[in-house]
């Protein structure tokens, strides 16, 4: 979901292999976040509390940070030109991004609106939600991408000299800012909400370009010990959805979210590159799918919709969850991956997935970055 455009003084960059795997990774776990997400509340309700589907999804959540940190390494990191490069950078965001979010967007409302689960109030409503990723459950995760892209100019050249410090001041502001605007008031405007959301997710993108820096100077961060700080951190994550009154410094919660997230993301990239090290071959396979990605991310919605329709009609539902997780699961991830490769030899329809025909092919051949 990210791209990183090469600067004139510098080659053209190549795909990192070990982020391609972890985009298809991330995306299979929020697919199963979703396919799994009507058995959750219902569980909740009959147990008096979280149990294994809740803390399942729990477990998963950090897969969309992970998307963040990506970007970071990818953008944050990289040495960008003049005034043609940023030019060239949000040309292709404002197409390959904005215009695909901004298409679903108005097909999610539509059947929402034909459906009767989701009325829309008018075109100012629809704005805002458009602005804030709230014409579907899932597009929450859009803009505050879009945001990290915005501010790549300005954090960018400050990530490459000093990584370190932009991490502890990512940190430092995704702890702050959101409390702080609720405590005004001021979260219930759409503008401010975003800027909240924005707050939330720089962290990752800061320390997404910390791990590129050390990956840069030769240094594996966690080549080792990625399975225990993995473990760690789940087990973490695990106690503060058993007790989340367990840290009473209301900053501290915001705090300990960022590691539950930022740890196992940092600990998968690890764990992918430790991988990819003994399976060499696997590196030439990634490319194709992982630019599918966000082409999936975008539409999977609709088919899990799609098929919790079918089962309705069926007298299916709710539907045994096993079947739900063994079968709708692996079915929605292959048939997304299908249906937007499928989908992307197509030039006519390229701003469903966000990756232009000439782009595809310019990645699948030569490996360039995305």
């Amino acid at each position: 979901m990210t791209i990183a455009v090469s600067s004139s003084a510098s080659p053209k960059p190549s795909r990192v292999p070990e982020y391609d795997l972890a985009r298809v990774v991330s995306i299979a776990c929020v697919v199963l976040i979703h396919v799994i997400a009507p058995f959750v509340a219902p569980e909740t309700a009959q147990r008096g509390g979280i149990g294994p589907m809740g803390l399942l999804s729990r477990e998963l959540r950090f897969a969309v940070p992970m998307f963040v940190l990506i970007t970071g390494a990818l953008l944050w990191s990289r040495p960008f030109g003049g005034a043609a490069d940023w030019r060239t950078f949000f040309t292709r965001r404002f197409t390959t991004v904005l215009l695909p979010y901004a298409a679903w967007s108005v097909l999610f409302v539509a059947v929402g609106q034909l459906l009767g689960i989701k009325p829309l109030l008018g075109i100012g409503s629809f704005l805002q939600q458009l602005l804030v990723g709230a014409t579907w459950y899932h597009l929450y995760f859009v803009p505050p991408i879009v945001g990290v892209y915005v501010l790549t100019p300005l954090v960018g050249r400050a990530c490459r000299a000093h990584p370190v410090m932009v991490a502890v001041t990512a940190i430092a502001i995704g702890v702050v800012v959101p409390p702080l605007l609720t405590d005004l008031g001021w979260r219930s405007e759409p503008v401010w909400m975003l800027v909240a959301w924005v707050a939330a997710y720089v962290p990752y993108a800061a320390l997404g370009a910390l791990y590129a820096s050390e990956r840069e100077n030769g240094r594996t961060i966690l080549a080792r010990s990625w399975p225990v700080v993995l473990a760690v951190a789940l087990a973490a994550r695990a106690w503060l959805t058993f007790d989340p009154g367990g840290i009473t410094w209301r900053h501290g919660v915001f705090l300990a979210d960022i590691a539950v997230n930022a740890l196992p993301s940092l600990a998968v990239l690890a764990g992918l590159a430790a991988l990819l090290r003994r399976r060499p071959g696997l590196e030439g396979r990634i490319a194709p799918w992982a630019v599918c990605v966000f082409g999936v991310y975008l539409g999977h919605p609709m088919l899990l919709l799609g098929l919790e329709g079918i089962a309705r009609l069926a007298g299916m539902w709710p539907a045994p969850l096993a079947l739900w997780v063994m079968v709708v699961w692996p079915t929605v991830v292959l048939v997304s991956f299908a249906a937007v490769r499928f989908a992307s030899r197509w030039s006519r329809v390229w701003w469903l997935h966000g990756v232009p025909p000439r782009r595809r092919r310019d990645i699948i051949r030569r490996g360039s970055g995305l």
